[in-house]
């Protein structure tokens, strides 16, 4: 038995070859841990008009302070007294 059988019971690796037929490439990012996360961007303004429109999907608004001092995430009740 391997190393690797003995870490992994029933599990076994492949020795079959792939070719590549694509690769993607993009600029630098940051990584941030859970603690440090600044929170998530704006929507876009495509987003927000097919959330208008009644499509379902999550938006985001502006991440502005209220009043209090506090960060506003847009996520917050909007309740309408209509």
């Amino acid at each position: 038995m391997t190393e690797h059988d003995r870490r992994t019971p029933g599990v076994s690796l492949s020795t079959a070859k792939s070719k590549v037929i694509c690769t993607a490439m993009s600029e630098p990012f940051k990584v941030y841990s859970a603690k440090k996360f600044p929170g998530m961007c704006e929507s876009t303004e495509l987003s927000k008009k097919f959330a208008e429109q009644g499509i379902r999907i999550p938006v985001r608004h502006s991440a502005e302070k209220n009043a209090d001092g506090a960060k506003d995430t847009g996520q917050g009740d909007d309740d309408d007294d209509d």
